[in-house]
């Protein structure tokens, strides 16, 4: 299964855009994402050493985790919230929210970089220049393709801002 959003912002697998939905949640000092509503799951309350450090990371970045799953209204105003709380298989990003999420996505771009010590095979499959997944690039080039990831991003809803346009987004199957 895969995700597309219209106006080029994205093409790919689910995974790929809930990673990059993750690294810019992290980016931005909210919470981890698979703690938040319409992301938590059973299989992640049900694995607690992933949790706990789940609720660990939100906490040291000062949110005070009580209840799950975190509800999007307690985090204040973020126009990253708009692609955070978007379902991935049919969602839309309206036109009037275009450009300020773009805006906001730009700002996070320098900050988008390895954690330190991070391992080469970091959660992105990276890919050398003949298209094979190749693990052994280093980390920073997994997060230069969330870079570009995100800065295309950017780029489709400007475009769509432009022709007064939603961005739209919908499941992609295995099959054409």
């Amino acid at each position: 299964m895969g995700t597309i959003a219209s106006h080029k912002c994205f093409v790919g697998s689910a995974s790929g855009f809930h990673l990059l939905r993750s690294e810019l949640a992290k980016t931005a000092g909210l919470p981890p994402l698979d703690l938040m509503e319409g992301h938590f799951t059973e299989e992640i309350a049900r694995d607690t050493l992933v949790l706990e450090a789940m609720v660990e990371n939100a906490r040291a970045l000062g949110h005070d985790v009580v209840r799950l799953p975190v509800r999007w209204e307690s985090l204040g105003f973020d126009d990253l919230i708009t692609l955070l709380r978007i379902r991935d298989s049919d969602g839309r990003i309206e036109q009037r929210q275009c450009e300020a999420l773009a805006a906001r996505i730009v700002t996070l771009l320098p900050a988008i970089a390895p954690q330190r010590g991070a391992s080469p095979c970091s959660g992105v499959a990276t890919t050398a220049a003949n298209g094979v997944v190749d693990p052994s690039l280093p980390a920073w080039a997994s997060y230069q393709a969330i870079r570009l990831c995100a800065a295309q991003f950017a780029a489709g809803l400007r475009h769509a801002a432009v022709l007064g346009e939603d961005v739209t987004l919908r499941g992609r199957g295995s099959h054409p």
